[in-house]
């Protein structure tokens, strides 16, 4: 199926970080429409007051009473935009980003820091090199740099099988740090390599968060663009050519084979990481970072308890990276919860990844 010649109708998300520099984002938002006006319409999510900072296509010119002469200088200083901006609540934004990510004919994510713009300095992601008895809490686990949420959307955009229509751009500063996470994702596929010596087990690989393995996916985007100024020159030549050849292409699928699983399902359905059944009775899945392989059925911490008393008196947090029981997401193999004398019971942590059992 070929993409039809709608013009502006034709439908661009603009996913980004959400700066705390409303200025700073609201200069962006322009300088991404003039680089895609010609292609389409522009959506992207409001951050904070951005409205009150743009002439959206529509909005009347205030200074057209005063005349011909005042009404063209407003609109050369201030020209409409044809862009959407979406608000999103806190409780909905999740189910909102994938409708959106869905039916856009072009996804554009903008893979920066979160701190903002002008962030040039990060933290070395390098394992710890002190010996230990074993490798639980003693591998630190490093964040790549960008935004949680801007992460859980890189992240749709693979379960919405929606990757071909996505470019990604980088900040020049900000790809070397990439490249570092994509190095270490890449070494530790089958998992976390250690070197035993006389007083410990030595790490010889980084950790990532499990939300920065969205990463992953970044070789499987239509492109990823590195550039230097965003809106300058060469930065618009990029875009524009990688947005003519996206649009060449045939469409990915028809938007109603994209249905994604959001909430909490009323029976078990086919998730990832390898497409089997899961039943997910107490999690909203968009908050699910790292699922198990297998068919699994979800415990609550309750039912937990009530199968091992004990954990009620210990310190529920990750042994790898200490985080609380909010990041626990406890489960069994099967469809149905098995409340028999002794049965297993795993967890695994949404924050770093990491597999525990009780």
């Amino acid at each position: 199926m070929k993409y039809k010649d709608r013009g502006n109708e034709r439908a661009i998300l603009f996913l980004r970080p959400f700066w705390e520099d409303t200025d700073a984002t609201v200069a962006h938002l322009k300088a991404i429409h003039n680089s895609t006006k010609s292609f389409g319409k522009l959506v992207a999510f409001q951050n904070g007051p951005e409205r009150e900072n743009l002439r959206l296509l529509g909005d009347r010119n205030p200074w057209a009473k005063y005349g011909s002469i005042w009404e063209k200088i407003y609109d050369y200083i201030n020209p409409s935009l044809n862009l959407q901006l979406i608000q999103a609540p806190r409780e909905t934004w999740q189910e909102q980003i994938i409708k959106q990510i869905q039916i856009a004919d072009v996804v554009i994510v903008h893979l920066a820091p979160k701190e903002g713009p002008n962030v040039r300095k990060f933290d070395a992601m390098r394992p710890s090199q002190t010996p230990s008895p074993d490798y639980f809490g003693h591998n630190p686990v490093h964040e790549v740099g960008t935004g949680y949420g801007l992460l859980r959307e890189l992240d749709y955009c693979r379960r919405a099988n929606a990757l071909e229509k996505v470019i990604v751009l980088i900040p020049n500063s900000f790809f070397p740090r990439v490249l570092d996470a994509l190095k270490i994702l890449k070494m530790t596929q089958t998992g976390q390599y250690f070197r035993k010596t006389k007083e410990g087990l030595v790490a010889l690989t980084s950790k990532l968060s499990a939300r920065d393995h969205a990463l992953a996916i970044l070789g499987k985007t239509h492109s990823i663009i590195s550039y230097r100024h965003f809106g300058g020159a060469i930065f618009n030549f990029y875009v524009q050519q990688a947005l003519k050849s996206l649009i060449q292409q045939s469409h990915p699928q028809h938007l109603s084979s994209l249905a994604m699983a959001i909430n909490i399902p009323p029976k078990p359905v086919a998730l990832p990481p390898d497409g089997k059944l899961k039943r997910i009775r107490f999690t909203p899945i968009k908050r699910l970072t790292k699922l198990p392989r297998g068919k699994i059925v979800e415990l609550s911490l309750d039912e937990v308890k009530l199968i091992f008393p004990d954990v009620a008196s210990e310190p529920l947090e990750c042994p790898n990276c200490h985080e609380g029981p909010q990041f626990m997401f406890w489960y069994q193999y099967g469809l149905e919860p098995n409340f028999s004398r002794e049965p297993s019971v795993y967890m695994r942590c949404q924050y770093c990844g990491h597999d525990d059992y009780l």
